[in-house]
């Protein structure tokens, strides 16, 4: 299983570029799985003080995400547990 994460960087030039390709390459291969950062930082700016990086609670959002997206896409593993 191969898992890539959309991209959020509010000055970046390539994040638009970057994010498409991912998304392009989501519906090619079905052990491909696609874990969307983009949509959930971009809708919460107040994450990366610097545009970025995320701060405390940008980073405990992401990791909900990640382990979120992980027991959906493989739900006989245990990732439950806090």
């Amino acid at each position: 299983q191969i898992f890539w994460i959309t991209v959020y960087c509010s000055y970046s030039q390539y994040m638009a570029e970057n994010n498409q390709y991912i998304w392009e390459l989501d519906g090619k291969y079905e052990n491909f799985h696609v874990i969307d950062w983009f949509t959930l930082a971009v809708s919460h700016p107040e994450w990366f003080p610097d545009g970025v990086h995320p701060n405390v609670e940008g980073a405990k959002n992401f990791a909900k995400l990640l382990r979120d997206s992980l027991n959906e896409a493989l739900p006989n593993i245990l990732l439950n547990q806090q």
